[in-house]
C-alpha cells in the first residue's frame, strides 16, 4: 500500500527486437488494415470475427488491441475484432481433450488463414480437470486445409495443433 508522498521505483520492460507504433486500424476494411500493420512489420495478427452491437460494413475493424497509436514490439499480437454476419459456408468438425489446471482457463481455438494470421473459430472458460472435452463445428469463409491451433490462457498447447479440412456444410 502507498500513501500520499510515498517514493515509488517503476521499472519498464519490453519485449525484444523492433518496435514500431500500431496504425489505428479501427474503422478500415480488414484488407487495407493488414496491408498497413504489414507494412510496419506487425506478423502476428489475431482475427476475431463478431457481429458488433453497432452494425459495421461487412470485413469491417471495429476494435482493435492494442490500440493505435502505441509502440510496441512488431512480434505483439495485434487483435482485430471484424464484422462478420455470417461466419462462412465451409465447416470442421473439432474436437480435442484438454487437461486443465489453472481453477479457469480460456481455451482458444484458432485457424491459420494466412501468412502470420489467424483467426479464432472457438473460445471458451474451462474450470480444472482432466482430458475435458472441447467439440464444436467451425466455419470458415473459404474451403481448405488449416491449421488449427490450441491455446490455454494465451499459451499454444503444441501437442494438439492439427490440420483440418474445411469443407461446405
Amino acid at each position: 500500500q502507498t500513501f500520499r508522498g510515498d517514493t515509488v521505483d517503476i521499472w519498464v520492460s519490453g519485449s525484444p527486437g523492433t518496435s514500431e507504433e500500431v496504425p489505428s486500424v479501427t474503422g478500415l476494411q480488414l484488407d487495407v488494415a493488414l496491408s498497413m500493420l504489414n507494412e510496419d512489420g506487425f506478423t502476428n495478427i489475431l482475427l476475431r470475427p463478431a457481429t458488433p452491437d453497432t452494425l459495421s460494413a461487412e470485413e469491417q475493424v471495429f476494435k482493435q488491441n492494442p490500440s493505435g497509436d502505441i509502440s510496441v514490439s512488431t512480434d505483439t499480437k495485434i487483435e482485430l475484432w471484424v464484422c462478420r454476419t455470417a461466419l462462412g459456408s465451409y465447416g470442421a468438425d473439432i474436437a480435442y481433450n484438454l487437461d486443465i489446471s489453472a481453477a479457469q482457463s480460456v481455451v482458444t481455438v484458432t485457424a491459420v488463414t494466412g501468412d502470420g494470421i489467424e483467426t479464432c473459430i472457438f473460445e471458451t472458460t474451462l474450470a480444472a480437470g482432466n482430458q475435458q472435452a472441447v467439440s464444436f463445428t467451425a466455419y470458415l469463409t473459404q474451403a481448405g486445409e488449416y491449421e488449427c491451433r490450441v491455446y490455454v490462457d494465451g499459451v499454444e498447447v503444441k501437442e494438439k495443433s492439427s490440420i483440418m479440412t474445411f469443407t461446405i456444410k
